[in-house]
């Protein structure tokens, strides 16, 4: 089966009309060391960290007794430093994007070159992915409600119907950014110098970390910017060991990465997995606003408490079927394409 699924990143090529001449130089081009560039992007965490902590601990001075506060400061320092750490990350992209020699924008994971219609294939794997998220997330939604894990918040029926549509873009927004960035462009560029499942595990773990490494609400403690810069790192840090069954939500955030990679290898494309995380996204934010975790019962780590299931063994059974049902179609997809050994190409 592996043998199978790492052979499909190597038949469709990421330029649909690169020619036979175009592809051999390719192919004799320098294969960049992918344990270097993982290396890399793991050890500038904490320094880009702390030029967004500095450059958020100076915006704070300046901004604090004036108008412009209750804008960046609003939802603590923690958020306006991760808001920092992300303009500082985006210089760095396109130095990132060429150390793994990516292809530019027909690179993206938005183009299945085998699909007749990729305008018409994209809608219908949204669609298909959409409704898979919602029946994995919402069936144990479902489940938490039924066994009083969650307990419902009073809302009326106009503010659950504005929720609807408000988490359905929000839900949309977010996986078409995510998915194009770490599946469309840095997983699958990453598969070409590995293979499919070492890269679907790393990128995997590296974005289930980044989930719970936050900087604290109140960071800016001190009168100097490089110690606020250096408190910064510490909370991120600290944040990780801090977080609430940590083990059981790394391992369904994980088996979340998993399955959206491997959503890239059947389709070789990014949109199966837009639904799919976009249905998790929604059903998160829907099942967060209409309720809260009874903190009165017992915790059960069979069910959980949590609007995104991830404090629960069931979400890893449901994640776990999501997975194998991929992967065992994956091989039928190949079998049945029965493409050729001659033909160039990566997912």
């Amino acid at each position: 089966m592996t043998q199978l699924i790492d052979k499909s990143f190597q038949l469709v090529h990421f330029r649909n009309d690169m020619s036979q001449n175009e592809s051999q130089v390719i192919k004799e081009q320098s294969t960049p060391n992918g344990n270097i560039v993982a290396l890399i992007i793991v050890l500038s965490l904490p320094v880009l960290y702390f030029l967004g902590s500095v450059t958020a601990s100076i915006i704070s001075q300046y901004v604090t007794g004036t108008d412009l506060e209750n804008f960046f400061l609003r939802k603590g320092d923690g958020k306006l430093i991760r808001r920092t750490t992300m303009l500082w990350v985006l210089p760095f992209i396109p130095l990132l994007f060429k150390s793994l020699q990516w292809q530019g924008r027909a690179d993206t994971g938005w183009i299945d070159p085998l699909a007749a219609d990729n305008k018409k294939a994209a809608l219908k794997r949204i669609g298909l992915g959409f409704v898979v998220g919602i029946l994995t997330l919402g069936c144990a939604a479902v489940l938490m409600n039924l066994f009083d894990c969650r307990i419902s918040k009073d809302r009326t029926n106009g503010e659950i119907l504005f929720r609807i549509f408000k988490a359905l873009s929000s839900g949309i927004a977010v996986a078409l950014l995510e998915e194009t960035l770490l599946r469309g462009m840095i997983f699958r560029s990453l598969a070409r110098i590995w293979s499919a499942w070492p890269a679907a595990l790393y990128i995997s773990l590296l974005t289930a970390l980044l989930h719970f490494m936050m900087p604290a609400r109140e960071t800016f403690i001190y009168d100097s910017h490089w110690a606020n810069g250096l408190e910064g790192v510490r909370t991120w840090a600290a944040s990780l060991m801090q977080t609430d069954y940590l083990w059981i939500r790394c391992l369904n955030i994980t088996l979340m990465g998993l399955v959206l990679s491997a959503t890239v290898i059947l389709t070789r494309s990014i949109w199966l997995g837009v639904g799919l995380h976009a249905g998790w996204v929604w059903v998160k934010s829907m099942n967060g606003y209409i309720g809260k975790g009874n903190h009165e019962k017992e915790y059960s780590m069979w069910i959980g408490q949590r609007s995104d299931a991830t404090d629960s063994f069931l979400c890893s059974f449901l994640l776990m079927a999501v997975l194998i049902g991929v992967m065992l179609f994956t091989k039928k997809d190949s079998q049945r394409n029965s493409i050729s050994d001659s033909t160039d190409g990566t997912i």
